[in-house]
């Protein structure tokens, strides 16, 4: 099958859509698309029968039987084959829903995919930022949050390589979304650590909160939850006064993960150039670029990396800058 696919296309630049057939569904075969098609839309990402939800199923299938018997008998394998291609070529993809249908939301029934100009990222490419690095895939929650347009205005993304950069450094900085607090926080902040204020605004810290790492980036610092909170909800008082919101609402979560990247991280010199490393050294360059934790920001990078190869992002992998 994978190297009879149309049109010269190979494993890694074609998706492969199935049905919910036992023979397909079965658990060897999804194994084995998972090894040799990886952009396949998985058993779990197949969307409800609904002529309006799954259109390949409902519409494309008979379009192009519709036009194959006008041609009336065929033969031969080679001469269908050959007709299948030629009334496929004059297909004009777009909305394939029927006239008169309801917008059908987004991909795989997840919401509108985050999208950057002409580019966008699906609840499977998502995933497969987590998989490919050893995590589990998180729970389709996390990806709603994630796709908001709050999220994608704070965080002024502009390219696929950049989104491929934030996502490295959030599965860095908690392991895969599976520690969104940090480890020890409470003890840090007994010992003194995270009382920094700084700039022509500082914050009032609440004396009786502490500001350790909670969310997706790891959010530290009252000044950093002042911003953020000013940014976010106009005003100071609401993570100031709550920052625990950052870890236990998943929207605030990633939204205060998005206005980091977008105020600190996204506009420092060589990140919207593609250069890893300067995200890293945005975040954490003291210790992981000129200090002892150098091994961290290595990890950074084969994350950053394997995503880059996953998403089939052009051009070249730079991990400049760190």
């Amino acid at each position: 099958m994978l190297e009879n696919l149309p049109y010269g296309l190979k494993a890694n630049s074609a998706i492969l859509y199935q049905d919910k057939a036992p023979c397909l569904t079965a658990g060897t075969v999804q194994a084995f698309l998972e090894e040799e098609m990886p952009c396949f839309i998985r058993n779990a990402d197949i969307p409800p029968n609904s002529p309006d939800r799954n259109p390949f199923d409902y519409f494309m299938w008979s379009l192009r039987k519709e036009r194959a018997n006008k041609h009336g008998l065929i033969s031969s394998f080679d001469r269908l084959t050959k007709k299948l291609k030629d009334e496929w070529e004059p297909v004009q993809f777009g909305n394939t829903s029927r006239p008169g249908s309801p917008p059908t939301g987004g991909e795989h029934g997840h919401g509108s995919p985050f999208t950057m100009g002409d580019e966008s990222i699906s609840k499977t490419e998502f995933d497969q930022a987590f998989t490919s690095n050893g995590f589990d895939a998180p729970p389709t929650a996390y990806y709603n949050a994630f796709i908001s347009p709050r999220v994608k205005n704070l965080a002024g993304i502009t390219s696929k390589r950049e989104l491929a950069m934030f996502l490295a450094n959030v599965i860095h900085e908690t392991g895969g979304l599976k520690y969104l607090e940090e480890i020890n926080g409470h003890e840090s902040c007994k010992k003194g650590k995270y009382r920094d204020v700084w700039g022509s605004n500082p914050a009032e810290p609440n004396k009786n909160k502490c500001y350790h790492g909670r969310g997706p980036i790891q959010l530290t610092y009252p000044q950093n939850y002042h911003d953020a909170s000013l940014a976010i909800f106009k005003d100071a008082a609401t993570l100031i006064d709550n920052p625990e919101r950052v870890l236990t609402d998943k929207q605030t979560g990633w939204e205060t993960a998005a206005w980091y990247w977008g105020s600190r991280v996204g506009n420092q010199p060589g990140v919207k150039e593609g250069q890893f490393g300067s995200s890293i050294n945005a975040i954490n360059g003291a210790e992981e670029c000129r200090g002892q934790n150098q091994d961290k920001a290595a990890k950074r990078k084969e994350y950053y990396a394997n995503i880059f190869r996953l998403w089939r992002i052009s051009g070249q992998v730079d991990l400049s800058g760190c």
